[in-house]
């Protein structure tokens, strides 16, 4: 509120002294008039900001009606868990279909995987989940030669260490 008032006051003396400053002409009404328009915006202006701006704070009030005086989103180390486990399981799918189509062989895959805590702030960054081993079950009996490119191909592709079983 304090703020408010000092903001009226200034704008009110500022107006008042250009209206005093320049000379008289058609220049000085359209001057005058825009002083004045700029005292009306700065004394309505808290109208629009609490009822036409819908910003954020507006919503988020405390039990004392003080806006917070920051947001914060807290990540919760369960989500982030659950959420890395859902996305190896795609990844484990994925390259089962994937050696399916490529190499027209059944699988079962493994991937062992953990977190590389680098930096706390980029946790949701992809490279913080860290693949350690793909271990790829064969559902019948294969070549070696097939067996080779098959863990060829799947360490060029996901830079990992692979085990055909």
């Amino acid at each position: 509120m304090k703020d408010y008032l000092f903001t009226i006051i200034g704008t009110v003396l500022v107006s008042a002294i250009i209206t005093v400053l320049i000379a008289d002409g058609r220049t000085a009404t359209i001057i005058r008039n825009i002083t004045r328009l700029v005292c009306v915006l700065v004394i309505i202006s808290p109208i629009f900001n609490n009822f036409f701006v819908k910003t954020p704070d507006t919503f988020l009030r405390k039990e004392n009606n003080d806006y917070f005086s920051e947001n914060v989103i807290e990540t919760h180390a369960n989500f982030i868990q659950y959420y890395s486990e859902l996305r190896i399981g795609n990844a484990e799918k994925l390259l089962e279909e994937e050696l399916l189509n490529k190499f027209k062989v059944q699988t079962n895959t493994d991937i062992q995987w953990e977190f590389k805590e680098d930096n706390a702030l980029d946790i949701y960054a992809e490279n913080n989940i860290k693949i350690l081993r793909i271990n790829i079950s064969v559902g019948g009996a294969i070549s070696e030669e097939v067996k080779k490119s098959m863990c060829e191909y799947v360490a060029n592709t996901y830079c990992s260490e692979v085990k055909i079983e």
